[in-house]
């Protein structure tokens, strides 16, 4: 009967033994899933930071081409002034100097 009781004794430890395993990894288990869980939601706010961001860079340029063709606009317009003043310019020297030559 003694080497059933020190077998029972054996087996209890050995039992003992892999509960605290198993209790241990459960634990790295646990925080291995809170570890993930937090990456996970760092990595959906990263990406939501991410998508925001090139909105408003697509709202930078949108805006910037706006701007843009608004200014090549008002470049344009300022130079068929200039030409459309050159041009009366030039008539008005022209009729001038046809006035000066007759006289």
């Amino acid at each position: 009967m003694a080497d059933t009781e020190k077998a029972k004794q054996v087996h209890a430890q050995r039992v003992q033994q892999l509960e605290v395993r198993r209790q241990q990894a459960l634990q790295q288990h646990q925080e291995l899933q809170a570890k993930r869980s937090e990456e996970q939601r760092q990595l959906h706010l990263l990406q939501s930071q991410r998508m925001e961001l090139e909105a408003e860079v697509a709202a930078a340029r949108r805006g910037h081409e706006v701007e843009m063709g608004e200014l090549r606009a008002i470049s344009k317009a300022v130079l068929d002034k200039a030409e459309s003043y050159n041009l009366s310019l030039e008539n008005l020297i022209q009729e001038h100097g046809h006035n000066n030559a007759k006289v």
